[in-house]
């Protein structure tokens, strides 16, 4: 009896000790997983916080205060909209044709956040924004069939740090690009002038050798554009 009991002890014993192991083993099969999981919801954070940081990126950032917002036009209210949603460092480039500002090749415009900026707040008007404007108004002069034919003059090539830095270029320049207006049919030159931190400008009429200054503030001073165009017409 006592050798049975001992048997019944010894077989109690191994499964006591089966047991014990099973338990001490079944928390190493679900902690594997575990990390497993946790690691994967690591990587799942990072894709997600760099998704909502280029989504916050991606956010319009606004040119300028509601009560300015508020009062422009359909059209300035467009343009705030698609620049508010570009990335403050990255121009957008307008291409400018030879053509139409009777350049030796094609040239581009530049334009950032910070030039419309300016412009909707009224502290600058860019040279750059009224090349693109020019070049807007052209395409709508051809796309509505006016009968007056229209030529233009660069505001860069006629700027006063141009005339001043090199007379006989800019004279150059207003002499050929007059003339190719002229063999073109034009009735009439637009060109947009900037001295003194001021804008005006200039319409010239090759068939009656006549210049008209537009000016909102009505200034009766000489510039130096004015200057170099009498000396040519």
């Amino acid at each position: 009896m006592a050798t049975c009991l001992g048997k019944v002890d010894q077989r109690d014993f191994e499964k006591r000790q089966i047991s014990k192991r099973r338990k001490v083993e079944k928390p190493k099969s679900v902690d594997q997983p575990t990390k497993k999981m946790s690691g994967q919801g690591s990587k799942s954070e990072q894709v997600s916080k760099k998704n909502s940081s280029k989504g916050s990126a991606m956010q319009p950032t606004p040119l300028v205060g509601d009560n300015v917002l508020q009062s422009l036009t359909k059209d300035l209210n467009f343009l705030h909209n698609r620049f508010s949603h570009l990335p403050s460092d990255d121009p957008i480039e307008i291409a400018l044709s030879k053509a139409m500002f009777h350049y030796d090749e094609d040239a581009s415009a530049w334009l950032n956040k910070q030039d419309v900026k300016e412009f909707l707040r009224g502290s600058m008007l860019n040279i750059s924004l009224i090349q693109i404007f020019m070049r807007a108004l052209r395409e709508h002069l051809s796309d509505t069939n006016s009968p007056s034919k229209v030529g233009w003059l660069c505001p860069e090539q006629t700027s006063e740090t141009r005339i001043l830095h090199n007379s006989p270029e800019v004279m150059y320049y207003v002499n050929h690009s007059i003339r190719e207006s002229m063999c073109a049919g034009d009735k009439f030159i637009f060109a947009p002038c900037y001295e003194e931190f001021y804008w005006f400008l200039m319409v010239i009429c090759p068939a009656n050798n006549t210049i008209f200054h537009l000016d909102s503030a009505r200034s009766t001073k000489n510039y130096l554009v004015m200057s170099v165009l009498q000396n040519i017409m």
